[in-house]
């Protein structure tokens, strides 16, 4: 019997051999036939290309202060699995997590499970030992075809539609938002955050008979002076203070509320205390460590300029990239992006095999006829060096993927142990 959870782990990734099977047929079944899909908590799915992570984060938060008990269901994870599944705002503790881990293992039988489907069943799984009163899921890819999609919702919401995963959703945003529609279902509202969405989307709004809310039409976000105001009929909410995320993520939370009949969350002074003391980790993270340290998962095109013009209102004299993407992703639009934005980039090429290799930053660089760029393999030296280097004006931006992002955490992690207490 697995106790340690890095060995399940590791036995977890082993048992199928794909990364990601774009099917629900085999988990479908498999759920059902566990019972898993009768959950008596009210059930909110989160889709999109960005914001899909905050805005699950942000509902967890304003339902956990209002003394709401809440699961929570994202991928991927920074630093360790238990992120994954949280329960009343804190991460499942680890021998809850394994005894999911076995229940599941037992029950596929001969079943081949990937990695995240595996995840998935668990959560659902711990989620329904669980009193709740509500679950929020995060779509892993597409929503169509991903396996959280098997649960039905009360409330779905798409925050957003831009190029990704084009070799599992499409090369454009209308085969990309057909896919992304498949979580808005008959007898759940739809809440769409995109102000411009594909016809697809719309189309099967149409074709379904969807209840939806839609932003800047149903629902709006409007920023006055350094205060943001949310309206939608009849309700208004105004004087609300932002931390650094998009209006729109908040935009579609109280939506949700709403949509919920949750209006007594939805005042400004319970709402400004949950955002003031909001906090993601790996979104817009800043250190002060001699220069400035800003940690962002941001690693699509679209994510790296809603970055951009986060970094335009912080005043830096030297700015320097820290980045690594995984190969399936347009590296050279993304670099493109801030291209003009840092006086050096240094390219981390790291030991994972989703990661982009020499030749695919070489070419890019060549395209964007680019040349104050490094290309090294230690993250941990290049940091030691560049915080030797830089004075406290100066910035360094951490970005481009989940995995550039948890190693620099690892690092942190690893020299807070090696400090000797006197």
């Amino acid at each position: 019997m697995i106790s340690d959870l890095l060995a399940w782990q590791s036995y977890i990734e082993e048992i199928h051999p794909d990364l990601i099977d774009y099917s629900i047929i085999n988990t479908q079944k498999l759920a059902s036939s566990l019972g898993l899909l009768e959950q008596p908590s009210k059930v909110i799915v989160v889709g999109g290309t960005n914001g899909k992570g905050t805005t699950c984060a942000l509902l967890e938060k304003i339902l956990t202060d209002n003394g709401h008990r809440v699961g929570k269901y994202t991928s991927p994870h920074l630093l360790s699995v238990r992120e994954r599944v949280r329960l009343n705002a804190t991460n499942v503790d680890e021998s809850t997590l394994i005894k999911a881990f076995e229940f599941i293992d037992h029950a596929r039988g001969d079943i081949k499970l990937t990695y995240f489907e595996f995840l998935t069943l668990s959560a659902f799984y711990i989620f329904k030992q669980q009193p709740l009163d509500f679950i929020i899921l995060e779509i892993g890819l597409g929503g169509r075809l991903d396996t959280v999609n098997i649960m039905d919702s009360d409330v779905s919401i798409i925050t957003s539609i831009g190029i990704d995963h084009v070799e599992y959703l499409g090369q454009d945003r209308e085969a990309i938002g057909f896919e992304k529609a498949g979580i808005y279902k008959n007898g759940s509202i739809a809440i769409l955050g995109d102000n411009n969405p594909p016809q697809t989307v719309l189309d099967h709004i149409k074709e379904k008979q969807i209840v939806f809310s839609r932003i800047d039409e149903h629902f709006n976000i409007t920023k006055k002076s350094q205060r943001y105001a949310w309206e939608s009929e009849p309700l208004l909410v105004s004087n609300l203070q932002l931390p650094n995320i998009e209006p729109s993520n908040l935009a579609c939370v109280l939506e949700c509320l709403k949509q919920l009949g949750l209006n007594d969350c939805l005042q400004t002074h319970l709402l400004n205390s949950s955002l003031q003391a909001f906090n993601l980790l790996g979104r817009f993270s800043v250190r002060q460590k001699g220069c400035s340290i800003i940690l962002d998962i941001a690693h699509n095109p679209d994510a790296i300029c809603s970055l951009g013009n986060k970094l335009k209102s912080i005043t830096s004299k030297k700015k320097i990239a820290v980045f690594s993407m995984s190969k399936d992703k347009d590296i050279t639009k993304a670099i493109s992006q801030l291209s003009n934005y840092f006086d050096h980039w240094y390219i981390i090429i790291l030991e994972d095999k989703r990661g982009a290799s020499l030749p695919q930053y070489q070419q890019t660089m060549q395209l964007l006829d680019m040349k104050n760029y490094t290309i090294t393999y230690s993250l941990k030296e290049l940091i030691n060096d560049l915080e030797t280097e830089l004075l406290i004006d100066d910035q360094i931006v951490i970005f481009g993927s989940f995995k550039i992002v948890a190693e620099y955490l690892s690092l942190e992690i690893e020299e807070t142990s090696n400090i000797v207490v006197q």
